[in-house]
């Protein structure tokens, strides 16, 4: 008797496509608007939120400059291009780059709180 092969888990392609039609509409709303803030929250507030600069960000990546991305939101950019790398692999390899859950999962939490708070007070230095 035959064994079957496991099934295989595919990687999300409605996240992809997400991503991409996020990324489509924030380069056509910056075509559209330059230099307008697109963020409510800064037009409530007038200071960049944490994810401010991200917009910009991916279109200095995908322009090729992608330096200049990381001096405008170094988190965000450190997270698109670990989810591409992630991508890549579940698509080309089958696996994944990053860690399963494990017992590290429950610190989680707090590296991401300390991470977005450590981005805030450098893009609220220097972004603006």
């Amino acid at each position: 008797m035959e064994g079957r092969a496991p099934p295989t888990r595919l990687w999300p392609w409605w996240a992809v496509a997400l991503v991409l039609t996020w990324a489509a509409l924030a380069a056509t709303a910056s075509a559209l608007a330059p230099g307008y803030p697109l963020c409510a929250f800064r037009r409530l507030t007038g200071l960049p939120c944490p994810t401010c600069g991200t917009g910009r960000a991916v279109l200095l990546t995908a322009g090729g400059d992608p330096l200049g991305a990381f001096g405008l939101n170094p988190l965000m950019s450190l997270v698109g291009v670990l989810f591409v790398a992630e991508s890549l692999a579940r698509l080309f390899f089958g696996r994944g780059l990053l860690p399963r859950p494990g017992a590290w999962w429950r610190f989680a939490p707090v590296v991401i709180v300390v991470a977005v708070a450590l981005n805030w007070a450098y893009v609220l230095a220097f972004v603006r």
